[in-house]
């Protein structure tokens, strides 16, 4: 039978693992939603009023952003898109040339 130390040792992981998964969902997530806008990380970051330092990490997994900051940015994307404040196609066409 396994001792305590060893248990605790397991849910641990279990527990890093699924921190892991929240963190990769999370990240994908926010990079979805700043491409939706056209804006590159630095465009996106000052437009929300996020540290880049703060939106890097959120992007590539290093840390999780809280869900209601996640909400509040999905929200306000949703919100200037259809008031037609984001330019989207036309952001996205000056990128390809």
């Amino acid at each position: 039978m396994p001792g305590k130390s060893s248990v605790r040792s397991n849910l641990q992981k279990k527990k890093s693992g699924l921190e892991d998964v929240q963190k990769s969902a999370a990240s994908e997530n926010f990079v979805s939603l700043r491409k939706e806008t056209g804006m590159n990380r630095k465009e996106f970051a000052e437009w929300m009023g996020i540290p880049y330092r703060t939106m890097q990490d959120w992007e590539l997994g290093i840390s999780k952003a809280p869900d209601y900051v996640y909400d509040l940015a999905r929200y306000k994307v949703k919100n200037e898109l259809e008031k037609g404040n984001l330019k989207r196609k036309q952001h996205l066409q000056k990128e390809c040339r």
